[in-house]
């Protein structure tokens, strides 16, 4: 039997972050989202800019430079935050970790058992070897890619000085034994 008592890391919400695959629809939409920000900020100049330069009346002024100074304010807060999004991401998924004991992985024949607290509820999740994928082995720890029935990827993270019975070759052979393939970094 092989028992991994594993607390995740912010390093390995990064790691299986990097691993996610995103669409064409995804990549289109953060695109079609900066050219309409930097759009809009580059109008609201101009706009600006044409004011000055007509000979309107002066009193509008503040309301001109609030509702601009608005638009511009926001179009930059969306563009930084397309730029941040996997900063924040992780930090999200690290927040909710806290919250959460250590995770036990447990290998018995026909699956792993993942056990986890969070907030007082008990929650024991069972994966069946036909659902683990592949594998990726680092120097500290293995991850091991799931693939749901609706194909939403799952990673189990065991690292290496957490375990309480087996060892890292010992998880590895019985992954190997079950179909799984090792995948590259």
């Amino acid at each position: 039997m092989i028992v991994n008592k594993t607390k995740y890391t912010e390093k390995d919400f990064a790691f299986v972050y990097d691993r996610r695959k995103f669409g064409v629809n995804y990549y289109g939409r953060i695109i079609f989202s900066l050219m309409i920000d930097f759009f809009v900020i580059f109008y609201s100049f101009f706009i600006l800019w044409r004011f000055f330069n007509r000979n309107v009346s002066r009193q509008l002024l503040p309301i001109y430079i609030l509702a601009i100074g608005l638009i511009v304010y926001f179009a930059s807060r969306s563009i930084y935050r397309t730029f941040t999004q996997k900063k924040r991401s992780i930090a999200s998924y690290v927040k909710g970790e806290a919250k959460c004991t250590d995770r036990t992985m447990t290998f018995v024949e026909d699956g792993v058992i993942v056990s986890s607290v969070k907030n007082g509820l008990t929650t024991n999740t069972k994966y069946g070897f036909d659902l683990i994928k592949g594998y990726i082995s680092t120097e500290d720890c293995l991850y091991i890619r799931t693939v749901l029935t609706d194909d939403r990827e799952i990673y189990m993270i065991l690292h290496d000085n957490c375990y309480a019975e087996g060892s890292k070759a010992e998880a590895i052979a019985q992954l190997k034994a079950v179909g799984a393939a090792e995948e590259c970094v």
